[in-house]
């Protein structure tokens, strides 16, 4: 009876004592292992993203992952000494080093996730650079398009009375430096953008050859308006003339007013000027 009870009394001892240890260091690594297991496909991604908002989705999960990392790493260290209590006792002890084993690499885990999003954080910059790119590609190629129809325009449609010399230089010499400053085109532009900036630098390179013929076409037509406006002067200044004399010639061979005769030979005067 006495012998029973002593060894009841042990057995409630390890209850209250090694026993509640091993399940709270049970429940712990359980928790810990839970976490690895939900976390892994963020820990071990080795995606980069195509673009940035791909990119910047990618590093906000790895720097919250970083940061439930930490926790569970002080959850581990807190840990250890519990595992090391454990450790010596033959019941427990097994079972004990088997559960810490399964987690106490998490803290090693730090690092190689730190790794990853300093990686995240260059393919980001990266992305944004390209954005930058083939936005400025993009405006620049929409620069030359401008160029290239009004050359078409002015090539394909002239209106003398509009176009001018100097426009179509200043048109040639905007086109020739957009077109030389176009390409190569940035790394982060699609095989269409190149497509259509390739396409559109050959378009301008052949109507550049015309623009020159053009401009002398406009020069030529405003000197042919200067002289044609300087004709019409010329012609209206002699029609003003011939309107005052023949006023005053059709006004000799009016008869007086109130029957006064004329002379005979006022007559045949008047007569020989209106001939």
């Amino acid at each position: 009876q006495e012998s029973y009870h002593a060894a009841l009394q042990r057995r409630l001892s390890r209850l209250q004592g090694v026993e509640l240890e091993w399940e709270r260091l049970q429940r712990a690594c359980k928790r810990v292992a839970e976490w690895l297991k939900s976390s892994k496909e963020v820990r071990c991604s080795t995606d980069l993203g195509s673009n940035e908002w791909e990119v910047a989705k990618l590093l906000r999960e790895a720097e919250m992952c970083a940061s439930e990392l930490r926790l569970q790493a002080d959850a581990v260290a807190q840990l250890k000494p519990l595992a090391e209590r454990l450790d010596a006792d033959e019941e427990f002890g097994p079972l004990a080093r088997e559960a810490y084993a399964a987690v106490a690499l998490v803290p090693q885990l730090e690092s190689p996730m730190a790794d990853r999003i300093r990686t995240l954080q260059a393919a980001l910059e990266r992305q944004r650079r390209l954005a930058a790119e083939r936005l400025a590609f993009a405006v620049s190629t929409a620069e030359l398009e401008a160029s290239v129809r009004a050359a078409q325009e002015l090539s394909c449609f002239p209106v003398d009375t509009v176009d001018t010399a100097v426009a179509i230089e200043a048109l040639a010499e905007r086109g020739n430096a957009q077109a030389s400053k176009l390409l190569p085109a940035p790394e982060g532009a699609s095989t269409a953008e190149v497509q259509n900036a390739e396409a559109l630098v050959h378009t301008w390179q052949e109507l550049a050859d015309a623009l020159p013929t053009r401009a002398a076409d406009c020069e030529r037509a405003h000197r042919a308006a200067l002289h044609m406006s300087k004709l019409f002067a010329e012609f209206a200044a002699a029609a003003d003339a011939f309107d005052a004399w023949h006023g005053r010639c059709a006004s000799l061979l009016q008869m007086p007013k109130g029957g006064v005769a004329v002379g005979a030979k006022d007559a045949m005067r008047a007569a020989e000027i209106a001939g």
